[in-house]
């Protein structure tokens, strides 16, 4: 079979991503926003790392660092979306803090704080109480988030994390299906 060249593919996907740079490390989410958004700027990071177009040079890579951090929430932890159309659809604060601690962590950075609002679940009793009103069955996408965004937020954010883990992955094997890896 004759290897595919992507090369023109890797270039569209670096034209939509120039498409909604506002300045160094600023992305907008949407084409028509003006507004750096900390989704579209998260986005930005991982889609370049993937297609090798990363930034190697300092000033980019700090200014990356900057927005970013800029946008987390000092009190809650939380990087939130606010869209001024609140038309468009809007990522689970959860999610989005993952997401864009997972951005500071491939510049080798940490958000300014960590996930406060979260660390309520850092104990067995919320954590279950948290994964048992997500609707796992009916609607896996939007739970899956939320339960793979906790673990990432908190342990990438700085949280103590040892015993929340432990309980973490012991909560998902004992409520998954032992042959399809499903949730009940």
């Amino acid at each position: 079979m004759k290897p595919t060249n992507i090369t023109p593919i890797i270039e569209k996907i670096i034209a939509v991503v120039e498409n909604h740079k506002l300045d160094l490390g600023a992305y907008k989410r949407f084409p028509e926003d003006g507004f750096p958004n900390p989704y579209g700027c998260a986005d930005a990071a991982n889609i370049l790392y993937t297609v090798g177009r990363f930034p190697k040079n300092r000033e980019e890579r700090e200014a990356f660092v900057r927005v970013l951090r800029g946008m987390q929430d000092e009190k809650s932890g939380l990087f939130c979306e606010n869209p001024s159309d609140t038309t468009k659809f809007v990522h689970d604060p959860i999610h989005t803090t993952a997401h864009c601690m997972a951005a500071l962590e491939l510049f080798d950075a940490m958000p300014l704080v960590p996930a406060k609002e979260l660390e309520q679940y850092l104990s067995r009793e919320k954590m279950t109480e948290f994964f048992e009103v997500l609707d796992w069955r009916r609607i896996p996408g939007g739970p899956a988030h939320r339960g793979a965004g906790l673990y990432a937020a908190l342990n990438l954010g700085g949280s103590d994390c040892g015993e929340f883990n432990k309980n973490y992955f012991e909560w998902l094997w004992e409520h998954s299906d032992p042959e399809t890896g499903f949730f009940w």
